[in-house]
Parts: C-alpha cells; sequence; structure tokens
C-alpha cells in the first residue's frame, strides 16, 4: 500500500510538472488579452502590476534562455544542427542568442524606468502634465519590445531551418510547437504593452484637454 501510495503521488506530481507551464502560459495569455481588448477598463495600478510583470518576465526568460544553451551537454550540442558540418548556423544562432538575451535585459530595464516615471507622475498631482513625455517613453520601450521579438523570431526561424536540415520535419513540428507558444506571448505583451497609449490618450488625455471655465485646459488626472 505504502508502495503504491508513493508510485501514485509521484505520478500526480509529474503531471503537475508537465502541466504547470500550460498553465502559467494559458494565464499569461488570458492576463495580456485582457490588457489588449479592453484597456480603458483597467486602472493605473492594473497597468503598473503588468509592467512589473514583464519586467520579471524578461529577466527570468533571459536567464533561461542563456542558461539552458550554455550548460547543455557537449555531447548534445555535437548532435545537434549547430554540429560541425552546420558551423555557419552555429555562428548565427549564438549570435543571435546573446542579441536576444541583451534586448530582454534592455527591454526590462526600460520598462522598469517607465514604471517609475508613471509612478512620479501620479506623484506629483498634475499626470497629465507629463503625457507627451510619458507618450514618448511608452513608445520607446514598445519599439524595444518590438526588436527583441523581431530578433527572436529571426533566431527561431533559423534554429528550425537548422533542424529541418539536420533532422526533418518531425522535429521541426516539435520546435513548432514549443517555440511557437512562446513566440506568441511575446506578441501578446508587445500587444499589451502597447495598449498603454490607449489608456494614457482616454485617462490622463481627456482630463489635460479639458477646458476650464476659464477656458484653459485642466491637467487634473483622472485616475
Amino acid at each position: 500500500l505504502a508502495q503504491a501510495a508513493v508510485s501514485s503521488t509521484s505520478l500526480r506530481i509529474r503531471i503537475l510538472t508537465a502541466d504547470a507551464p500550460c498553465t502559467i502560459m494559458c494565464r499569461s495569455f488570458r492576463r495580456y488579452a485582457s490588457f489588449v481588448s479592453n484597456p480603458e477598463a483597467k486602472s493605473l495600478d492594473e497597468y503598473l502590476g503588468l509592467f512589473r510583470r514583464i519586467v520579471c518576465t524578461d529577466l527570468v526568460m533571459a536567464a533561461l534562455y542563456l542558461a539552458l544553451d550554455l550548460l547543455t551537454p557537449v555531447g548534445e550540442k555535437s548532435a545537434s544542427p549547430t554540429s560541425a558540418h552546420s558551423a555557419p548556423f552555429s555562428s548565427a544562432l549564438t549570435a543571435l542568442l546573446l542579441t536576444v538575451v541583451a534586448l530582454w535585459l534592455m527591454d526590462a530595464a526600460l520598462v522598469c524606468l517607465y514604471k517609475k516615471k508613471l509612478t512620479a507622475a501620479e506623484d506629483s498631482g498634475r499626470p497629465a502634465a507629463e503625457l507627451p513625455a510619458l507618450t514618448r517613453w511608452q513608445m520607446v520601450c514598445v519599439f524595444s519590445s518590438s526588436l527583441a521579438l523581431f530578433v527572436y523570431a529571426a533566431r527561431l526561424l533559423l534554429k528550425l531551418y537548422a533542424f529541418w536540415l539536420e533532422f526533418g520535419q518531425q522535429a521541426v513540428l516539435t520546435q513548432v510547437i514549443t517555440n511557437g507558444l512562446i513566440l506568441l506571448l511575446k506578441v501578446m505583451k508587445v500587444l499589451a504593452l502597447h495598449s498603454f497609449s490607449t489608456w494614457l490618450r482616454v485617462c490622463w488625455g481627456a482630463a489635460r484637454d479639458r477646458p476650464l471655465p476659464g477656458g484653459r485646459a485642466t491637467s487634473m488626472a483622472m485616475v
């Protein structure tokens, strides 16, 4: 009975471990989709929480992405599509890997800085006055995330092509399923980050443009 209980517990642990990444990805997808579909319904605190998650995700992904490549045993690397007869692929994939990691780290730093600027603007009591600068910073963050997404997609396509040359169609399908989900989440992340421009325009922009009795525009925030 004890052995059966241990076996049952081990089976449940394996199932939970296998389902955990899928569950996390589904939750992340739904979270991003809620910001993309209806940004006006979100509060500033919810967007600040989103930015905090983006920073944490970029840092974790950069560390894992680099570690999985560096910690791959030599024997496995020699049997991979970056083997001796595919040396050009090896150099290109390594260069793109380092570029992706650097861009993710830069993206995390930019979003973290942007989050601090938003908090400072809110604490100032006149956030609408900072709207032009905040909008420019938001565009910079979106561009940085889009560039990282483009380089990641380029490396993925090159890796799929290398796998197709080395192992055939079946190996490519496996890579598409696993890496395609990550790519989709990265796309949703960029869209969620871009949706904040709508929030700025509707909430703080409307407050800035609302006329006062004297004919001037108010700078009070609608938060």
